[in-house]
């Protein structure tokens, strides 16, 4: 499912959505991208902090 969202994604949403023009259409989908970057950044940052507290458990 996530290739099928990366790829036809932005063209739902435009299709589903009343914008009020294509400026804000690439605003609001540029937020979603810094967010989604953003949490992909927070779950690297947890599975590290995770794997360290495993590890430091085990010694």
């Amino acid at each position: 499912m996530i290739f099928v969202l990366g790829a036809k994604g932005s063209e739902w949403a435009w299709q589903n959505r009343h914008w009020d023009s294509v400026e804000h259409f690439k605003r609001v989908q540029r937020a979603w991208a810094w967010w989604g970057f953003g949490l992909f950044l927070l779950g690297i940052l947890i599975f590290i902090i995770n794997t360290i507290v495993a590890v430091s458990t085990l010694q």
